[in-house]
């Protein structure tokens, strides 16, 4: 999972961890504990973030 990427994403769409939850429907604790590098994100996580952000899951799963 890239989080620099996701970082960069929610930064770009002004989005925080709270808006990107209502958004997705992924609870504001698992998406904190994705920016904080304490866990990873599902496929199924990953998806709902792509689909989101409006980019291909592979951007968020490739490292830079």
């Amino acid at each position: 999972m890239n989080l620099q990427k996701i970082k960069q994403l929610m930064k770009d769409q002004d989005m925080t961890a709270y808006t990107l939850s209502k958004k997705t429907g992924i609870s504001q604790a698992a998406i904190g504990q994705w920016l904080n590098g304490k866990n990873g994100a599902s496929v199924t996580s990953l998806q709902k973030l792509a689909d989101c952000f409006g980019v291909p899951i592979g951007e968020l799963i490739k490292e830079e």
